[in-house]
């Protein structure tokens, strides 16, 4: 157990050194809100998957530390929070589209397999533009299906090419 909280307290402090680095070196606040962040994005993450005889997994921890981190504009707390809170779609949706603005592509990814449509269409092509290969394999399918987007076997063939390739 002592080893459990050597190492929950190294984690903080070097968050800690580094938001002070950063503090110093930019002589504002931003950098030092972004580690914040960080910060409870990495103990949300550590709640949600647990340090086997240290930190038992804790969902409503984690949606909380997520919560914080995603309120400050992290992307990828956005989309963590987006994912825990799929029992509600549209708050779902709300999050993963926070994220995907900012160009998060398993967020992108995501919301094409929830949307329907065009909307899935474009969501799937910012995924697949940023070089995500399921996102290029599902466009190709909706080309090739004809789904969302009129039927296209050369287009189809394209993204598939894509995906194979990576």
């Amino acid at each position: 157990m002592v080893l459990c909280y050597l190492f929950i307290y190294l984690f903080f402090f070097f968050q800690a050194e580094d938001g002070i680095r950063d503090a110093q070196e930019s002589r504002g606040l931003g950098d030092v809100y972004k580690r914040q962040a960080q910060a409870q994005l990495s103990l949300g993450e550590y709640y949600f998957n647990g340090v086997e005889n240290c930190i038992n997994i804790d969902e409503t921890e984690a949606v909380k530390w997520f919560r914080k981190a995603a309120e400050q504009g992290n992307a990828n707390a956005q989309f963590n929070l987006g994912i825990c809170t799929l029992e509600d779609e549209s708050v779902a949706k709300s999050w993963l589209r926070k994220a995907a603005e900012q160009g998060h592509v398993e967020a992108q990814y995501t919301l094409g397999l929830l949307g329907s449509g065009m909307d899935s269409v474009n969501w799937f092509r910012k995924a697949a533009e940023q070089g995500y290969a399921e996102a290029q394999y599902r466009l190709g399918e909706l080309y090739y299906l004809g789904v969302g987007v009129e039927e296209d076997e050369k287009e189809a063939f394209k993204w598939y090419h894509k995906a194979a390739i990576q």
